[in-house]
């Protein structure tokens, strides 16, 4: 399988691969290099290796567990994304195995964003958090008030996200 970028795409492409992931993936996924990762709703997370076109490894608790509808932020090492078990998971990209768990008060929808070693992500408890990407330790939270399933965005140096009682927040440093 080889991809070169968007400018690649031409209309009437025929479907070179796919693999049955188990359930319905409601949110975005997540490609870097020849792996692709998706959250899907039977409360797993996939990692598929897009060249052998077969799943690497799966995480999550699909009896106790929450669908994932959060898209996955990925870097060399981490893949990180938000479940609706009120949790922000932390995963070793290589192995699927959980490096850490951050618990919020209400479902996270939010897709997270990596900017400097950092995690950004909302949920819908009200909050816009940060945290360390390491560990999973909060840096910063600020209190919206209104629940925040929408993404993040990163922007001449602010963070902007959207919020349920119908206004755009921006965040930068001094």
């Amino acid at each position: 399988m080889r991809w070169s970028g968007a400018s690649d795409f031409k209309p009437g492409w025929e479907t070179i691969a796919e693999v049955d992931v188990g359930s319905y993936v409601p949110g975005s996924t997540a490609l870097a290099e020849t792996e692709a990762f998706a959250g899907q709703y039977e409360n797993k997370l996939v990692c598929v290796d897009l060249a052998n076109q077969k799943i690497k490894w799966e995480y999550g608790d699909p009896e106790n567990g929450e669908p994932f509808f959060s898209s996955p932020a990925v870097d060399k090492d981490h893949m990180v994304v938000g479940s609706r078990d009120q949790m922000i998971h932390c995963i070793d990209r290589q192995t699927g195995q959980n490096r850490w768990i951050f618990n919020t008060r209400g479902e996270v929808d939010s897709s997270p964003i990596i900017v400097d070693k950092k995690i950004v992500v909302g949920s819908e408890d009200g909050f816009l958090y940060l945290l360390n990407l390491d560990d999973g330790k909060l840096i910063w939270s600020y209190e919206i008030g209104s629940a925040i399933t929408g993404s993040p965005a990163l922007a001449d140096g602010m963070i902007l996200i959207g919020a349920e009682d119908g206004r755009i927040y921006a965040f930068g440093g001094n």
